[in-house]
């Protein structure tokens, strides 16, 4: 993109608008309203030297949540890139108080001019869930300040964002589901739960829809719990990429678990599609069903044949 094309969408940028960010052609634009003796920085900074810019234009790294240090003047919070065609920024001062830029009367921002940090805040994972059930896990911890923690305020916040997509949202434990649910725009269930990493959940979409999940990327393996019997899981942290007849041996490892199966739930053909273990006499191992990998943002049933006990994964 051109310093000219830069200029042109600053431009065409005239409407009102409601939001403090809106994605305009394959550009963010930011009203500063703040400085950044008010607002601090928050998490991993990026320093300046690794700050992208491109004429005035600021270079957002990866999808995610950012905080953008702007001098000791300014701080833009709040930054949300959803897709690749959102990773480019330019930066305006609101100096008349309307909404949106206007062309001669606010102030666009020469970021080369100022000592940049960027802070992500958070991650942002994207699910291509399918109508009917899917077998979902979150390998980020859920923002609580966005009230996404518990169960009921997770699908009240899904449906808020996306248009009351979605039936409930449960959990299996200890041989029995637990369940929140939206009936007439409204969110019952007198077993809330909350939402962490190293579990499995099962969401229940009313159409096809593709959703974001933001929050912080867990740093360390996830400790799983399980118990005999099946258990619905998610596996995250690991510095290793399991399938799902690597992960039967992991957990068998330790000594304390006896896993033989691993299922998944095929949300494109709303089937169960799993992979079992059994020994032989002879000491061998029998292998039924067909192997797939583990994805960290799945929710698959793991049998524990005996045993009860944590696993981590490596």
């Amino acid at each position: 993109m051109s310093e000219t094309d830069a200029a042109d969408l600053r431009t065409q940028y005239q409407q009102p608008q409601s939001q403090l960010f809106r994605p305009i052609l394959d550009t963010i634009v930011a009203r500063i309203t703040g400085f950044a003796d008010d607002l601090g920085l928050v998490g991993e900074s990026i320093a300046q030297e690794d700050v992208e810019t491109f004429g005035d234009l600021v270079l957002i790294p990866e999808l995610g949540v950012y905080t953008l240090g702007i001098g000791e003047e300014y701080t833009v919070e709040g930054i949300e890139v959803g897709a690749e065609s959102d990773r480019k920024l330019f930066v305006y001062v609101d100096k008349n108080g309307d909404d949106g830029y206007q062309e001669g009367e606010d102030e666009v921002l020469d970021v080369r001019a100022y000592e940049l940090t960027l802070s992500k805040q958070s991650s942002l994972r994207t699910y291509y869930i399918r109508q009917g059930s899917n077998l979902v896990s979150f390998p980020v911890v859920l923002d609580g300040r966005l009230g996404r923690t518990m169960a009921s305020d997770m699908l009240s916040y899904l449906n808020s964002d996306y248009d009351d997509a979605f039936y409930s949202l449960a959990k299996f434990e200890d041989g029995r589901w637990f369940s929140v649910e939206n009936r007439i725009g409204a969110t019952y269930g007198s077993e809330d739960f909350q939402i962490i990493p190293g579990r499995g959940y099962l969401l229940k979409a009313k159409s096809d829809v593709e959703i974001q999940i933001s929050g912080k990327e867990v740093a360390e393996p996830v400790p799983v719990a399980m118990v005999a019997g099946w258990n619905l899981i998610g596996v995250h942290g690991a510095d290793v990429s399991y399938t799902a007849s690597s992960l039967i041996d992991a957990i068998d490892t330790g000594g304390v678990l006896d896993s033989d199966n691993v299922t998944e739930w095929e949300a494109s053909t709303s089937r169960y599609s799993g992979l079992q273990k059994e020994p032989v006499d002879d000491g061998s191992v029998q292998v039924y069903g067909f192997d797939f990998p583990i994805d960290d943002k799945l929710g698959y049933f793991v049998r524990i044949a005996e045993g009860s006990g944590v696993w981590v994964p490596e």
